[in-house]
Parts: structure tokens; C-alpha cells; sequence
């Protein structure tokens, strides 16, 4: 996914002033919202070209290119007047932090559904400055599955077998039969224990099988008696099964 780069008023101003004061020409062609910049600058054109790269970067979160990806949870979701998330994560060092960031791509519409309290997010911080982050939404998507595997397995959400499954093992349709609250807190998120029957794509059989998963609270509708979802098991042990929510 591109990056979007949302300039506010003020700061286009700030340029113009700048531009003026230094005696430079500027001529600026975006693309559409994806901010392909073209300047030409006459006096002094370096100095200001080094602060505009460094504007863009610190817009854009290109500064924390390169620093540790980790995955924290959304704890509160603002919408007015700006989209803002309060997120939790822990650093490699394993220093638990809790910030407010407020971001451009909380809006986006591809994003913004699963913006929801207790909701895993993707995020890089500055090591000498934990609390400055940037949302990693643009982030190849082996990358993200593999931080995202290891966040579930730290939080006790899932087990390394059941990542195992769910990469290695076979795909089938489920229908839960019923879901019951163990009574369980992970992560905000509710463990349940869910009775599902099974459907083999190949040979049409069925069974039922029980799995015990924690849930965010934004999936809690669809994880209901009735609603259907994807399975995966090993071949041999169809009973030990992992479910895709």
C-alpha cells in the first residue's frame, strides 16, 4: 500500500514563508494523494531540498524505516475532531508502553473497520524513543504475519501447534455449533470455547471438534452459533483443529 501524505494547512504555509524568505522559485506536481513531489528551487535550493526530505519523512513515518516492527493493541479509538488510537505494545527489551498516535491511515477505507478497541495493530518505534511511532500498515504481508504470529503466541492467544496448522494444514469449512465464555480475560479479548462442525472439502464428510480460542472484542458478532467460518487441520489428527476468526 502507498503511503498517503496529508499536508495541513499551517505547514503548507510554513513552506511558502520559507521558500519566500530564501529567495527561491517552487513549482510542486502531486500525484493524486500519493505525494510524488517535483520541487525546483533557485537560491539556496540544497538547504531547503535537505528540509523538505526531512518534512516528508517525518510526515510520512519514512524516519522510523528500518526500526523494530512489533505488534501492540488498540486500547481506545478517537474520532473526533482527528482519528487518534491510544495503543499498547512492548519493545524487544520487553518495556510495555501505552501511546496516542493520530494518523492519516485510520482513516483509510480499507483500514478503518478494523480500527477497534482490542484489536492487534502494526507498529515501529524508535529505539532511543519508544514512545515516537509510526503505523506499519504498508508492511509486506509475510512480515506482518510473522510479527503477528509472534504477538499471539507472547499474549497466550495461540499456541505455536495451532500457527503450525494454520500454515501447514489442510483448509475445510466449519459451522459453529455453539460458543461459550470460559470466563477468561487475554488481552481484553474474551476466551471462548467453541463447538464447530467440520466439513471436508474433498470427501464431503463431517465431524465436530472443540477449539478454544480468544476473541477481540470487534469479532465477538461473527463468531456467534450458525455463522461459518474456515478451518484448518492436519491430516491424521482431524480433530485437532485451528479456526480462522
Amino acid at each position: 500500500m502507498s503511503k498517503i501524505i496529508s499536508f495541513q494547512t499551517k505547514d503548507f504555509v510554513c513552506l511558502v514563508i520559507a521558500f519566500a524568505l530564501l529567495g527561491g522559485s517552487i513549482v510542486a506536481i502531486f500525484n493524486g494523494y500519493f505525494g510524488v513531489i517535483s520541487v525546483f528551487l533557485g537560491t539556496m535550493g540544497g538547504v531547503v531540498v535537505v528540509a523538505i526530505i526531512s518534512y516528508y519523512k517525518r510526515v510520512s513515518g519514512m524516519e522510523l524505516e528500518g526500526c523494530p516492527l512489533v505488534i501492540g493493541t488498540i486500547l481506545h479509538v478517537y474520532k473526533n475532531p482527528d482519528s487518534a488510537v491510544t495503543v499498547q505494545f512492548k519493545t524487544i527489551e520487553g518495556q510495555l508502553i501505552t501511546v496516542k498516535k493520530d494518523d492519516y491511515l485510520l482513516d483509510l477505507e480499507e483500514v478503518a473497520p478494523q480500527v477497534q478497541p482490542g484489536n492487534p495493530i502494526p507498529l515501529r518505534y524508535n529505539p532511543d524513543n519508544p514512545r515516537q511511532i509510526t503505523i506499519a500498515i504498508d508492511e509486506n504481508i509475510e512480515t506482518l504475519q510473522h510479527a503477528l504470529n509472534a504477538h499471539w503466541v507472547a499474549s497466550g492467544m495461540l499456541t505455536e501447534k495451532e500457527i503450525e496448522i494454520s500454515k501447514n494444514g489442510v483448509k475445510a469449512r466449519g459451522e459453529i455449533l455453539s460458543a461459550i465464555p470460559t470466563g477468561r480475560i487475554i488481552n481484553s479479548c474474551a476466551e471462548m470455547t467453541f463447538e464447530v462442525k467440520v466439513m471436508l472439502s474433498v470427501s464431503g464428510e463431517t465431524y465436530h471438534a472443540t477449539v478454544v480460542r480468544a476473541v477481540p472484542q470487534s469479532i465477538l458478532p461473527y463468531v456467534r452459533p450458525g455463522n461459518r467460518l474456515d478451518v484448518f487441520y492436519m491430516p491424521g489428527n482431524e480433530k485437532n483443529i485451528t479456526i480462522r476468526i
